[in-house]
């Protein structure tokens, strides 16, 4: 009975730490940090969802099988739930990147059409850096400088 009550103090205690902004069971239950495969945006009527674009890695804090609830790396302030058939385990971790590095596209990523910014790349494109990226090393600012490895005009 002793121990019991010992670890139900611990929880207490960790939850009476935690921000404000934090669901209570959150350090009660597993976390995974996972990727996002593919663009998803919710409709309207999925309360307390988030748009996830393909190459965002979450962190996740519970899931139902169906949803994932969770947030942004880039983001952790804002919590929300997102579907988990739109999760996979990452490849790698992510790696910095420094101004002028160059890289070789091995995944396509087709740009949303509704956000300004990004830009669509397929496997052979070649990009270059303009810019060191940022923790957590997920989105850069970069020139692609060959399409499926043929120098652009």
């Amino acid at each position: 009975v002793k121990e019991e009550e010992e670890e139900v103090s611990a929880a207490t205690a960790a939850q009476q730490e935690r921000p404000a902004t934090q669901p209570a069971w959150q350090g009660l239950v597993a976390c995974w940090e996972l990727v996002c495969v593919r663009h998803w945006r919710p409709r309207p009527e999925f309360v307390q969802a988030m748009r996830l674009i393909q190459g965002e890695r979450v962190r996740v804090l519970c899931t139902d099988g169906i949803w994932a609830w969770g947030y942004v790396l880039k983001a952790p302030a804002r919590w929300a739930r997102f579907p988990v058939g739109v999760l996979a385990q990452p490849g790698r971790p992510p790696r910095p990147w420094h101004a002028d590095d160059v890289a070789f596209v091995a995944e396509p990523f087709e740009a949303p059409s509704d956000i300004l910014g990004y830009m669509s790349v397929e496997p052979g494109d070649t990009v270059r850096f303009l810019r060191p990226t940022q923790e957590p090393h997920i989105w850069a600012y970069a020139q692609r400088i060959r399409v499926h490895g043929e120098f652009n005009q």
